[in-house]
């Protein structure tokens, strides 16, 4: 079965097997585009590290009295999110954590999305593996 990997998930795949690291590439606010650079073993080490260190604030927008989340990561321009969770979920494309296992036995595939892995589950019963 081939596994799918998102571009994105290939580069921070690449970049930590060659320098045994993952950089946090979320920009802190300073006026000279410095990011945090701070490096993690693991890419589960980054997920906790931005969700501890950089979603902790929240930004009101003056028009609307609603809160919501922006993505600070290096050259990233999606717009803000409404709750932090969705924030959270976009920032695995960022740092290609996975942390949606498939339970299927034998299968060692991960997912970023839920609704991904709900697909997979779905692909593996048309194979009739077990569960």
């Amino acid at each position: 079965m081939a596994e799918f990997t998102g571009s994105r998930s290939i580069k921070a795949t690449a970049s930590a097997a060659m320098h045994g690291y993952h950089v946090c590439e979320w920009r802190v606010d300073n006026d000279d585009g410095s990011v945090c650079d701070e490096r993690c073993t693991t890419v589960e080490d980054l997920a906790v590290h931005i969700k501890k260190e950089h979603l902790t604030a929240r930004k009101r927008h003056s028009m609307q009295q609603e809160t919501s989340y922006k993505c600070q990561w290096q050259k990233c321009d999606h717009k803000a999110y409404k709750n932090k969770e969705s924030l959270v979920i976009h920032i695995r494309q960022h740092t290609g954590e996975r942390p949606l296992k498939c339970d299927y036995q034998g299968c060692e595939m991960a997912f970023a999305h839920r609704t991904s892995l709900s697909d997979h589950k779905i692909v593996l019963k048309g194979v009739e593996m077990p569960p």
